[in-house]
């Protein structure tokens, strides 16, 4: 989470931070934002749709700290028509003058005004050579402070990139409750064959 949110520009942003973490924005973010167009997505077409649920799925699936299964396409379909969620699509300059969509965040602004980042979904084409998902950290962080947010919450994973950003840890606690506990009781059955 980041509290305290009270910055309006990329400027205002960086006074936030020691001069060691402002190197580390300028080297790692900076150098790479001329070559992007951050748009807020109103009224995206259903191929935005589909290259946005492409992009998520390769988060997804590069994603070991948090396993989980693949939302339905259906859920992207709802959140663009929510008046809570803003989407901001991340385009880059790529060669000839073409611009291709490289990273999208799917933001919701709650009722007590916190900006919670909900998915996000990036081409690892661009990860290390464009900086792509700091990139997107740093243009959803940002966005915070233009809408005056309150906090900003930033998701589960990644959390030593996020601490560059300025938020902090918050430990979460999950329960789980078997629906299905056959397997369980298979391998409970298996007496303990030790040998020695």
């Amino acid at each position: 989470v980041i509290d305290e949110i009270n910055w309006s520009s990329a400027g205002s942003l960086l006074k936030r931070f020691n001069s060691r973490a402002r190197w580390y924005l300028k080297d790692n973010v900076l150098k790479y934002q001329q070559g992007y167009t951050t748009e807020i997505v109103a009224q995206p077409s259903r191929e935005d749709i589909d290259h946005w649920y492409e992009l998520y799925k390769n988060v997804k699936e590069k994603s070991f700290d948090l396993n989980t299964f693949d939302l339905p396409k259906k859920i992207f379909e709802n959140m663009v028509r929510s008046t809570c969620c803003e989407i901001l699509q991340l385009r880059l300059d790529v060669e000839n003058g073409q611009s291709k969509v490289v990273a999208v965040t799917f933001n919701f602004l709650t009722a007590s005004n916190n900006y919670c980042g909900l998915i996000i979904g990036l081409d690892y084409n661009y990860l290390k050579s464009h900086a792509v998902y700091k990139q997107t950290l740093f243009t959803s962080v940002l966005r915070a402070g233009e809408i005056k947010a309150d906090k900003m919450f930033l998701g589960f994973t990644a959390s030593e990139v996020k601490k560059k950003f300025g938020a902090r840890a918050v430990p979460q606690v999950a329960y789980v409750q078997m629906q299905d506990h056959f397997s369980l009781s298979v391998i409970s059955s298996i007496p303990n064959t030790n040998r020695e």
